[in-house]
């Protein structure tokens, strides 16, 4: 609930007549300054959050760099002061509304208005990076639209020289999901690019009326972020133009070499994309025609040729029909026969005997006499259209004959393959047996793929973890597989067990695990779900595991499919039952996946109980493994 009392007169000369709204680390007051009789906005830290010395540099560093640009197109600050147990920044005052309000207040606003804010935004964006300014959460609520429609960024907060040594702890909580880039998601080297991805989702956001990417909590938004494509913008709003698309759907790449390299590029493009087009409505709003009557037609990509029409026939005049004595060495034209006298019916066509009775036959001719030149053309095609055929179903056969010669030496060469990795295997040499593997997948690429890298899979999953070389292949397949979990809500306890055994294993190879970020991401996500779930939840784990083990009873040493999934899901259902955990490490021991089941012994010997059976039994077994 926002504080109804007013502070002060601040600094002895700034005094605040009303609360305008809370942020995320202050409170916004509208203030003149009495000295200079000029409306002024007040931004004062909380004192719980200016207790924390962290987030006190942060604001102070709010002021510092802002205070160092002066653009249109960005909110201006004036000064700094302290005020009792903290301090408040001294901006320009902006008249006007949030995007964010605009957009909650119309379903989808219209082309060019979005296209005028988008292009003032990107410049703005561009000249913050000229200072090497990120401001690393652009979204609507951040940028104010004055009653002329002129955009202004505020908020600068969370901005940061990008070779500033000043390092927040907060890792992605710096901006705001649902605008965040995939690189800001994951805290690898946030930069200007990242601005203006967020600066297109807000751009979508706007004329679809919805965010690109949306879920129940942040971790699945963030996700989407990494992985997933937005829904085309036209198919949402069907009334926005293609070029316009295209330029926000650019600005939404995940990699950053495949978006605008600068805000300036953004902003001509924007400008591109309606330049020269006629107003339309859409939404209630002003919108730019798709069809410009000056722009070049493109060529289709199936061109028909037209025969050209016949010349019609020159008029005979005097002239023409005079007879003209050749001069020297020029040859005469025939005789040229001269027009009808006037009044003299035109002559005949054959197709106008009407009273002869072989007339039908006769208007049959006429009909075939002008397609009678066309015959030698036709003929040809008729025989080039057999060869073609006959060539046809002569190369089917053949390459049926040589497919079927390449896939039996594809399969005499796998069977050879598998025969010189069991060899190697039974001597100790795991690695260099999945390295015969994979030159055989290298060499035959399309040769049952899915098997081949199953196989692949299990062996790097059976690879000891006592040489350096291998240890890195194995933590490369836990990332892989924790970051497959990470995509599914389902699989985030999973996720966070490989995630966290990756980084084991890279911090012994590397000294470092790139990717903290994920585990970040999954403790805050995971953190207090144990209360949500419900009693039937218990049950329906206790079911799956039970089914899950009578079909491992039953298989013996297969692999299956449904009870790796059974125990994931019981393990989701009831992450805190470390039986489960063992049930599915006992599956993949008994299929050859050691490496997964080692992951598993991991977790339920650092977080099951330290007096648990199922504690004792991993580390016993995790013992047996390593030795």
């Amino acid at each position: 609930m926002m504080p109804t009392k007013l502070p002060g007169i601040i600094a002895g000369k700034y005094e605040c007549i009303a609360l305008v709204g809370r942020g995320g680390m202050g409170t916004v007051y509208k203030a003149v300054q009495k000295t200079l009789g000029r409306t002024v906005a007040v931004k004062m830290l909380s004192e719980e959050l200016a207790s924390d010395i962290e987030f006190r540099a942060r604001f102070r560093q709010e002021a510092e760099i802002v205070g160092r640009m002066s653009h249109p197109n960005i909110v201006a600050v004036y000064d700094i002061e302290p005020y009792n147990h903290t301090f408040c920044i001294i901006m320009e005052f902006v008249e006007g509304e949030s995007l964010q309000a605009k957009i909650d207040r119309r379903a989808a606003m219209s082309e060019t208005e979005v296209v005028s804010i988008g292009a003032q935004v990107a410049r703005a964006l561009h000249y913050a990076h000229g200072f090497n300014v990120v401001h690393r959460d652009i979204k609507p609520d951040n940028i104010i639209i004055t009653p002329q429609g002129v955009a202004k960024i505020t908020d600068f907060g969370i901005a940061r020289f990008m070779e500033s040594k000043f390092k927040t702890q907060t890792g992605v909580s710096m901006g705001t999901p649902r605008f965040m880039s995939p690189e800001q998601v994951t805290g690898k080297g946030v930069d200007g690019q990242s601005d203006l991805y967020s600066l297109g989702v807000c751009l979508y956001y706007c004329l679809a009326g919805q965010p690109p990417f949306d879920g129940e909590n942040p971790i699945a938004i963030a996700t989407k972020h990494l992985y997933e494509q937005p829904p085309p913008l036209s198919q949402i709003n069907p009334a926005v133009t293609p070029p316009v698309e295209k330029v926000i759907m650019r600005a939404l790449e995940k990699s950053r070499d495949l978006r605008y390299a600068t805000g300036e590029q953004m902003a001509e493009a924007l400008e591109a994309a309606v330049e020269g087009r006629s107003a339309i409505r859409i939404n209630g709003g002003v919108s730019a025609a798709s069809f410009d009557p000056t722009r070049r037609m493109e060529s289709s990509s199936a061109m028909v040729p037209v025969r050209p029409a016949p010349t019609p026939p020159k008029p005979v005049t005097a002239e023409m029909s005079t007879p003209r004595v050749a001069a020297e060495g020029e040859q005469t034209p025939g005789p040229t026969t001269p027009p009808p006298p006037p009044g003299t019916p035109p002559p005949r066509r054959v197709s106008d005997i009407t009273g002869d009775s072989s007339g039908g036959l006769v208007r049959f001719v006429e009909l075939l006499r002008p397609m009678a030149r066309w015959w030698p053309a036709i003929g040809a095609i008729v025989i080039i259209a057999l060869a073609l055929v006959f060539a046809g179903v002569s190369n089917g056969l053949w390459r049926e004959d040589a497919s079927q010669g390449t896939q039996e030496a594809a399969e005499a060469e796998y069977r050879r393959t598998l025969s010189q990795v069991s060899a190697l295997r039974a001597e100790g040499k795991t690695l260099q047996a999945r390295e015969v593997l994979v030159g055989f997948a290298e060499l035959y690429p399309s040769y049952e793929s899915a098997r081949v890298a199953e196989e692949i899979d299990k062996i790097t999953a059976q690879l000891p973890l006592s040489r350096p070389d291998s240890s890195l292949i194995v933590a490369e397949r836990r990332d892989r597989r924790g970051k497959e979990f990470f995509k599914d809500p389902e699989r985030y306890h999973l996720a966070r067990a490989y995630l966290i055994a990756a980084r084991d294993l890279y911090r012994g190879a590397r000294g470092s695990y790139p990717d903290e970020t994920f585990i970040q991401l999954l403790d805050r996500n995971l953190t207090g779900t144990a209360a949500l779930r419900s009693a039937d939840a218990a049950t329906s784990a206790a079911r799956l595991a039970e089914m899950a083990r009578e079909r491992m009873a039953r298989l013996g040493a297969a692999r299956d499919g449904q009870v790796e999934r059974d125990l994931m899901t019981a393990i989701h259902l009831a992450p805190d039952n470390y039986a489960y955990w063992m049930a599915l490490a006992d599956y993949y021991l008994s299929t050859g996946y050691t490496d997964d089941a080692r992951v598993l012994l991991q977790h339920v010997e650092r977080a099951a109980p330290q007096a648990s059976e199922e504690r004792r039994r991993a580390g016993q077994t995790l013992r047996q493994l390593n030795a």
